[in-house]
């Protein structure tokens, strides 16, 4: 016997014949049947076998009729309510025959046919009705974890649909608004061996990238990439950093935040496409303020950090820079954090590894347990927002060693030094300025 098929008389006797019901005079009855294409109802005989209930419409008798015993397994079986055992009334259809249907008014039918049909019963039309909600919730549960752990990244994926006039207007905006009152810094000296260090940076980079790098008077140590593919440098970076090839790792690890447009991605991500596109479109000041203070004072992700490494590395050695030395920008910075901390605490040297275990979690996903003396950093602003670890120094420390010639002449060094002009070791007042998370806000990064 074909399950989802009508069958004829002599098959229906023949499938008797071979295998006797087992099933007592009780498990037959009578009912009425709809095909679901008129509003007819037809009186009809029901017995329920093992694995399905048939029937008869009792005006089709006559053998004439070769298609007149009707099958639904009771897999297919359903009810448009649930059913219980005492229900006097019992409304079922089948999904091997849309728009037919079977209303018995037996007593007893509801109790058998919830024996043997699965999909009746109540709790299987709760489930129904859950099914889809739990679906739902256990999708967006595995969506946030992946997210959360930096698998996929919504926010990545949008900033990349980005059109460049949108990015370049949001980065100019925040840049101007970071800036303030500070100058963009320039020499005729200092410009040509900024120039000089780009020029032999830009042979590694994609060629859409049109980027532009602008050094600030910034009273403390920090580069940051905006969107739109720019980038800002403090001048105190450039005044603390011991050789032209520290800056230019630093400027290739701000390119790699640039390539992957994490700029981007991380202001979507706090504040929502929608959010910051009402916002920024409104040109309310108030609101490149506050993202303005966020580009500055946020950190990536561990990821994110790890992606920009590795851009750097790649555009270091492609042009034949020793990336080293920025391992040992990364360390300096971490050791002058440490004093500057000892210096303001004394009485807490002591108490130096445990209080930085316990800043862990106030700053970024991206840092590690072992390196928390980067967290003591008011100072050294940009290990604040890329927090070095020590597979990050590493990481630099065994990059293929270049012997090329050095990017910047002693000369040409000193000038890019100096672009800013000279540095104010004793003036107190500039040193507090670059201490103070506010001073921050005066950042900024531009084209």
């Amino acid at each position: 016997m074909t399950n989802g098929q009508h069958l004829s008389e002599y098959e229906y006797q023949q499938g008797r014949d071979k295998k006797p019901l087992s099933l007592d005079a009780g498990d037959s009855c009578n009912g009425r049947w709809s095909d679901g294409k008129t509003a007819a109802a037809h009186s009809v005989e029901i017995e329920l076998q093992n694995t399905a209930l048939l029937f008869r419409r009792d005006d089709e008798n006559s053998l004439s009729h070769t298609n007149h015993i009707h099958e639904w397994p009771y897999a297919s079986i359903h009810s448009p309510s649930p059913i219980s055992p005492n229900d006097e009334h019992v409304l079922i259809t089948s999904t091997d025959y849309p728009g037919e249907r079977l209303f018995i008014d037996t007593p007893d039918f509801a109790a058998k046919i919830l024996s043997r049909a699965p999909n009746v019963s109540r709790r299987s039309h709760q489930w129904a009705l859950l099914k889809w909600p739990l679906g739902m919730a256990v999708a967006l549960v595995f969506f946030w974890a992946l997210t959360y752990f930096d698998v996929i990244s919504p926010a990545n994926s949008l900033a990349k649909l980005m059109p460049d006039d949108a990015r370049t207007t949001i980065g100019t905006g925040l840049i101007k608004t970071i800036r303030q009152d500070s100058k963009v810094c320039q020499t005729p000296a200092g410009n040509a061996a900024l120039n000089k260090l780009l020029y032999r940076l830009t042979p590694a980079l994609p060629k859409a990238l049109d980027y532009k790098v602008q050094v600030a008077d910034i009273n403390y140590v920090n580069a940051f990439a905006a969107p739109g593919d720019q980038i800002i440098v403090s001048g105190k970076l450039i005044q603390q950093a011991k050789s032209a090839d520290e800056v230019a790792g630093v400027i290739a690890h701000e390119l790699g935040h640039s390539i992957e447009r994490h700029p981007e991605a991380n202001l979507i991500r706090a504040l929502g496409l929608l959010t910051m596109v009402q916002l920024l479109t409104a040109g309310e000041a108030g609101a490149f303020g506050d993202i303005a203070f966020m580009l500055v004072q946020s950190g990536y992700s561990r990821s994110a950090e790890a992606q920009a490494d590795k851009h750097a590395a790649k555009i270091l050695n492609m042009v034949d820079i020793d990336s080293r030395p920025l391992a040992l920008f990364f360390e300096r910075l971490i050791n002058k954090a440490k004093d500057k901390s000892k210096d303001e605490n004394p009485s807490e040297d002591n108490a130096d590894k445990t209080s930085d275990t316990s800043s862990d979690n106030a700053m970024t996903r991206e840092t590690d347990a072992d390196d928390d003396a980067s967290e003591t950093s008011d100072y050294t602003g940009w290990i604040s927002t890329h927090p070095p670890t020590k597979n990050r120094i590493n990481y630099f420390n065994k990059s293929k060693i270049n012997t090329a010639p050095a990017i910047l002449t002693p000369t040409e060094w000193a000038a890019l030094q100096a672009i800013c002009g000279k540095p104010k070791e004793n003036d107190k007042s500039a040193k507090q300025a670059g201490d103070s998370k506010p001073a921050a806000r005066k950042g900024g990064s531009g084209k």
